[in-house]
């Protein structure tokens, strides 16, 4: 499904939103524009520093986003950037850029878990 003005203005559902806040990742797939390929949109929370610094738990969350389409027969493989088509990477300081940005790459309610997506990069 490709992200509408009316489709992007719907929240992100509840498995997702909690699954940001577990600092996993989220991804959706769209229609891919090139033949033989998958195209997905990727979400993965970040902080500036690592599990053990005692300040972890309070410091804010931040957000890659990657946007990309890989050849269908790589998905099930360990890929390396270089192998991916139309590659764009943003990273953004809070959950109210993500929710302005994401609607520009898709649908929001098309984002799950990405053990469910299964985005493989």
């Amino acid at each position: 499904m490709i992200a509408s003005a009316e489709t992007a203005r719907m929240p992100l559902s509840k498995d997702a939103l909690s699954t940001l806040a577990r600092g996993e990742v989220i991804a959706a797939e769209l229609k891919a524009h090139n033949a033989g390929h998958r195209r997905y949109v990727v979400v993965r929370p970040f902080k500036d520093t690592g599990n053990r610094d005692p300040a972890f738990a309070t410091l804010p969350w931040r957000y890659r986003i990657d946007a990309y389409e890989i050849d269908a027969r790589l998905v099930d493989e360990h890929v390396s950037p270089d192998v991916l088509v139309d590659l764009k990477d943003v990273v953004v300081g809070d959950f109210a850029s993500l929710e302005k940005q994401l609607p520009q790459w898709a649908a929001l309610e098309l984002f799950r878990d990405n053990r469910q997506v299964l985005a493989p990069f």
